[in-house]
Order: structure tokens, then sequence, then C-alpha cells
């Protein structure tokens, strides 16, 4: 295991040290995009802070994979929280905006509370639609 202070000086000063986290995270207290990932300008270039502070310690990523926060706190540069994966993995693991289409298809029921039964579900190109919502829609409006 390393430390924060086994870092490149110029790491150092962004890096809360874990002592004062009980979750052993190491948080970044430098410049941050708007998701909370900290942001590093190496020789002019801005790269993730977690990613650098990985290659740093663990050694490069492989291609076509990204890293997984296992601990889900988006500041953490802690290298042993991180996971190489592919891309539809991390979507999968994480906690994207739009919903993939495994969770889409786990659902029950749809926003209004009406089940998906094979009566109650239309299915198009774009995905499924709840008969009972498309009939009380059409109501409404004629």
């Amino acid at each position: 295991m390393f430390t924060v202070a086994e870092l490149p000086v110029f790491l150092r000063g962004k890096i809360l040290e874990p002592r004062f986290i009980t979750s052993g995270c190491w948080l970044w207290c430098g410049a941050c995009d708007d998701a909370g990932y900290g942001n590093v300008k190496i020789a002019g270039v801005v790269r993730k802070a977690h990613v650098v502070v990985y290659e740093l310690l663990r050694g490069p990523v492989p291609p076509d994979h990204e890293l997984d926060h296992l601990c889900r706190v988006p500041p953490c540069v802690n290298p042993f929280h991180m996971e190489p994966v592919l891309h539809i993995v991390n979507v999968h693991r994480g906690h994207a905006m739009w919903l993939p289409g495994a969770r889409q298809r786990a659902k029950t029921h749809c926003p209004r509370g009406h089940e998906y039964t094979p009566e109650n579900t239309r299915h198009t190109p774009v995905g499924r639609w709840c008969r009972t919502c498309d009939r009380e829609r059409h109501r409404a409006t004629h």
C-alpha cells in the first residue's frame, strides 16, 4: 500500500490524506469537473486526477478500459479504490443519469404505478409503453 507522501510533489498538496477520512478515500482538493472528479494539468494537458494517481502507483490502465470508482466517491484518487473495466461495465455498475437497457427491463411497473404485463405493454423500437397510461392520455386530449 502507498501513502499520499509517496506521490510526486505536484500532487501532494491537492490530496486530503486518509487519516481524516474513515473510508480510506484520498479526496482530491484541487480543481474538479462538474461531476466532482479531480482534474490536474500536466505539461499543459488537463487529465483526470484519479487516472494520473492510478498510473503513477499501479501502472497503466489497459487499452479500451476506464477506471471504475469502487467507493463511488468521485473526488477519491486512492488507486486501490479503482478497478480498470470496460465502459459498459462501468455504466452498468454506476449511477448514470440515464438508465441502461438492463435497468429499464428490470422495471415491473410504469412511472405511474401500472404493472408491465403482456396485455398492458406496448413495444416500439424506442422502448415499451404502458397501455393504461396511453389510454388515459388519449382520453385527456380528446
